[in-house]
């Protein structure tokens, strides 16, 4: 919070004052409170059901498909409404004119993808240095701090190339997307024992530089091809696509992890002690020493099973990216192709502007030479 409060004073302070245009009834027309309330009403069930289905709740019980139901069912609407509005007005909380550019689709694929990746890695590796390598949550805490400390730095970073464009944004959301899955691949490779390995940290750190690029290559980009207008709602739906894609990885996650403990646990654990275990991690303490080392071997293959199924996503976000390389590449080209046209068309025009007035100067000349033949022979008759 002290953190927080002195960043606010700081942007408050050197953010920059822009002129506001009159509150008047006209400003409250133009504005889409259907699209607010609907926009809160289908994302927040969603969101409950995919963080809590399999692990609070089972994903039969009403407590679960009774949001999972209204949120996906409140998201068809929101979409409905926001497409027939957007045909009346073009003041909408979502506009869909952003799904008609493939580059702009592509930069919120990617972003949703890259959140498979980012909270399963802050949610996951704490857990891992708990029910693996004996940790304690302050110190699983600490260990983690490669991963959020290098993020900032390599965020830092990429935001400063781009206004130099070297690498392009593109290419560095493509080299992202490969760190990204390179960390991930490596954190599914972990061994199952107690100690916790050094090659750790360093994979933490691909997978937070990985993780540091890719949003303000992002934004960079949605800043160049949408539309000033459209900025703020393309930033909303930037920062929706990467929520929603950490939770349903963490919900599949989820799934996994108790899978593995009901096959794996359940023949050498009571009930009870599966049940306490599923409830904390530190109820793992009243074990015995064997008993223990077993349990964390299981726990040690769960998480590594569960970065094997990131990786898949992760592999994904590697193609989509790609795919925008090639899509701002075609974009470009396109763009210079119209160009050459618009300069092919004007040189033709300044070619017949010069022709007609060639032909012009030709005819103006006959004119003179046949008065000066009419003054010569003029001349001739009168000697």
């Amino acid at each position: 919070a002290p953190v927080n409060f002195a960043a606010i004073l700081i942007l408050g302070a050197s953010m920059p004052a822009f002129p506001m245009p009159p509150i008047n009834r006209a400003l409250f027309r133009r504005m889409d409170p259907v699209g607010c309330l609907l926009s809160i009403s289908w994302a927040v069930p969603l969101v409950f059901a995919l963080q809590e289905g399999g692990a609070s709740f089972s994903w039969t019980s009403g407590a679960i498909l009774g949001p999972l139901i209204g949120g996906v069912a409140a998201a068809t609407i929101f979409v409905t409404w926001e497409c027939w509005l957007g045909k009346r007005t073009l003041d909408t909380i979502l506009p869909m004119r952003l799904f008609g550019d493939p580059v702009v689709v592509l930069v919120f694929l990617s972003v949703l993808l890259m959140g498979f990746s980012f909270y399963p890695a802050i949610i996951l590796l704490p857990q891992r240095f708990q029910a693996v390598n004996n940790a304690t949550p302050s110190r699983a805490g600490i260990q983690l701090l490669t991963l959020t400390l290098v993020s900032p730095v390599f965020s830092f970073l990429a935001g400063s190339l781009m206004p130099h464009r070297k690498p392009p944004a593109e290419y560095i959301i493509l080299i992202a997307a490969s760190l990204i899955t390179l960390g991930i691949g490596l954190m599914s490779s972990l061994p199952t024992s107690m100690a916790t390995p050094a090659a750790i940290y360093g994979y933490e750190a691909i997978i937070g530089a990985g993780l540091g690029a890719v949003m303000p290559a992002s934004y960079f980009l949605l800043k160049i091809h949408v539309p000033e207008g459209d900025i703020a709602s393309a930033t909303g739906v930037t920062n929706t696509a990467r929520t929603m894609g950490g939770c349903i990885s963490v919900s599949i996650c989820t799934a996994l992890l108790h899978n593995s403990m009901d096959t794996g646990l359940a023949h050498i654990l009571s009930s009870a002690q599966l049940s306490a275990i599923k409830e904390s991690l530190a109820s793992m303490a009243d074990l015995d020493g064997e008993l223990r080392r077993r349990v964390m071997g299981v726990f040690g293959d769960a998480y590594n099973r569960q970065f094997r199924v990131l990786v898949a996503f992760a592999l994904c976000n590697v193609l989509v990216a790609g795919l925008l390389v090639l899509a701002i590449r075609r974009k470009e080209r396109r763009k210079l192709g119209e160009r050459g046209g618009e300069v092919h068309e004007e040189v033709e025009r300044r070619e017949a502007r010069e022709d007609e007035a060639s032909s012009g100067g030709d005819a103006h000349s006959q004119l003179e030479r046949k008065a000066e033949q009419g003054s010569i022979e003029a001349q001739k008759e009168k000697i």
